[in-house]
Order: C-alpha cells, then sequence, then structure tokens
C-alpha cells in the first residue's frame, strides 16, 4: 500500500509547510521519490517548492472527478513532485462538507494516482481541522505533528489527537501516528519544561529530535528552497535530516522503502 505521511495541525505559525517542504528535501536525498500534495489554499509548500502558478486540477478532482495525476509538476527539488494548491481549495473544501461521502473523495483521487512512482506522499495540510484536514486524514497511512515548545501550542495536542483517534474508529483503521515533533525549538527555560512535559505525558510519541529556531529557514523560503540545499550545513538542516531518519525508521517496511530508493 502506497504510504502517505499527513502533516497536521490545527493552529497556524507552528513550522507544518516548513516541516513538511524540508522532510520532503530530506527523504529526496536520501534516494527517495517523493510526492508533496499541498491542502493548503494559501499554497506556502507549493511556492516554497518552486510551483508559483499551479493550475486548479487539486481543486477540481476534489469537487468534478478531475484526474489528479494531470496536476502533477517538477519542484525545485530532485527527488520531489508537487501537486500544488490553489485559491479554488477553499471551494473544494465548502463542497466536500457538503458532498456524502466527501471525506474519501481524496483517498478515492489519491489511489488513482501511479502506485509505484513514488515512496512516499506527504500531505501538507490547512493550519485547521476542517475539512480538508479531514480528507487528508482520512487519507493518510500515517500523521506527523509539528509543535511548538510553548504551552499555548501544546494545548492545541490533545483536540488534534482525539480528531486522528477519532479518524481511527470511524474511517480510517490503520491510521497511524508517527509522532509529534518540536519545532522552533530555542534552548530556553520555558522551551525545555515545556520538552519535558510533553515527554512525560506522551512518551515515546514525541520525537527524540528537535528542529532548532533560525533565521535561515525563513531565507530558504524566501528563496524558495529547502534548507538542505539553501544552506546545507546548518543546523536546520542537520535537524531535518535527523527528522526525516527517524521517520522512516518509524514506518512499516523503512528498510524497504529506503533500499528500493533510486
Amino acid at each position: 500500500m502506497q504510504q502517505i505521511l499527513a502533516v497536521v495541525n490545527e493552529k497556524g505559525g507552528t513550522g507544518k509547510t516548513t516541516t513538511a517542504v524540508n522532510v520532503a528535501a530530506a527523504f529526496a536525498e536520501r534516494g527517495l521519490r517523493i510526492l508533496v500534495v499541498d491542502l493548503d489554499p494559501q499554497a506556502a509548500a507549493s511556492a516554497w517548492l518552486g510551483v508559483h502558478e499551479p493550475d486548479d486540477v487539486l481543486a477540481d478532482a476534489l469537487m468534478d472527478d478531475a484526474l489528479l495525476a494531470t496536476a502533477v509538476v517538477p519542484s525545485n527539488v530532485p527527488g520531489v513532485e508537487v501537486i500544488g494548491a490553489t485559491r479554488r481549495l477553499a471551494a473544494a473544501e465548502v463542497h466536500l462538507a457538503r458532498e456524502p461521502g466527501g471525506n474519501g473523495i481524496l483517498r478515492q483521487a489519491l489511489a488513482g494516482l501511479p502506485s509505484n512512482r513514488w515512496d512516499l506522499v506527504l500531505l501538507d495540510c490547512p493550519p485547521t481541522l476542517g475539512q480538508l484536514s479531514v480528507a487528508a486524514l482520512t487519507a493518510a497511512t500515517h500523521v506527523l505533528i509539528p509543535v511548538e515548545a510553548s504551552i499555548g501550542a501544546s494545548r492545541a495536542l490533545p483536540q488534534i489527537l482525539k480528531t486522528v483517534e477519532s479518524m481511527r474508529a470511524r474511517v480510517n483503521p490503520t491510521l497511524e501516528i508517527v509522532g509529534l515533533v518540536l519545532v522552533r525549538f530555542e534552548s530556553t527555560r520555558h522551551a525545555r519544561e515545556v520538552a519535558a512535559l510533553l515527554g512525560r505525558r506522551f512518551g515515546e510519541l514525541l520525537l527524540p529530535q528537535v528542529v532548532r529556531k533560525t533565521v535561515r529557514l525563513q531565507d530558504a523560503q524566501l528563496y524558495s528552497q529547502p534548507i538542505t540545499s539553501y544552506d546545507t550545513h546548518s543546523g536546520g538542516a542537520e535537524d531535518y535530516r535527523a527528522l526525516s531518519a527517524t521517520i522512516l525508521e518509524r514506518l512499516p517496511n523503512a528498510a524497504a522503502v529506503v533500499a528500493g530508493a533510486r
């Protein structure tokens, strides 16, 4: 079965798109073939990966049964392809909410893609737990949840985890959480206390790697490059490479995925 990793957080500004883009690039460095599907109408992941004027095929696929494969375009990262987002996804979200069985439409569309073209599919979700995120959780096999090391950001976690559990119980019994990852981490007393609190509460669900806060990640986005190529020896690049390694360890058959990477 195609492995599909949804990057989800209902709170904006938590490094969700930063994580999706840079994990995809770190996977590609390992030789994996990656497809990034941008489900956020703001299209930040699309632009970051060099897709600045995508067409509306993704929205059309969610509303009018368009063939999703025709939306796949190359990115600016070797080994990474993209299905870009447009503002029309906002209308698609309304359509999914009204359509009987709307939660499963994205899953059906992704099932129509070539099964052997990519090793992993990453879904960059909107910064809400709206219909597009629900559709992503219906389609995904795994979930990655970026979270900032702050009390305010961590308070959203129970709702996200509750939603994932609800999706597993109702429509997607194979859905698994790869883990929670601390992003934009600064080694302050508050951040360390929050990290310790999350570790006690969530145990191994909290990944051992953190992504440190660095202006180089913002610069990389400005120049539409992942941190792994924009500043390949930076702390941010090291952090995302380490994170990608841990994610692969937690995916089933990860060794086979890496061994089969081209």
